[in-house]
């Protein structure tokens, strides 16, 4: 049985590693090349400087943060619930 470390899914190294096997042309020194990557995906990529956005001040930060693993565990709390057994509610 493989033992848990508790921290959630790394997914930014899954996507990178993702990112390597189907651009390995993007890759130099073991890191993604973030503009042969650009230049790989052609007119896909938008490059437009031009648009709506919904933005503020730290959300750079923000999505750094979100995609953190983390240690955090969601506990059901029985005590404080309303007909716990009965609602299906999780």
């Amino acid at each position: 049985m493989e033992k848990m470390d508790g921290l959630s899914f790394d997914n930014i190294h899954d996507r990178i590693e993702e990112l390597k096997r189907l651009f390995p042309e993007a890759v130099a020194e073991g890191r993604l090349d973030y503009d042969t990557l650009m230049a790989l995906l052609g007119d896909e990529f938008d490059n437009e400087n031009e648009k709506y956005q919904f933005t503020w001040k730290g959300k750079l930060n923000s999505l750094k943060l979100a995609q953190k693993r983390s240690s955090g565990t969601l506990r059901p709390d029985f005590d404080g619930s309303r007909d716990w057994d009965i609602t299906g509610n999780l």
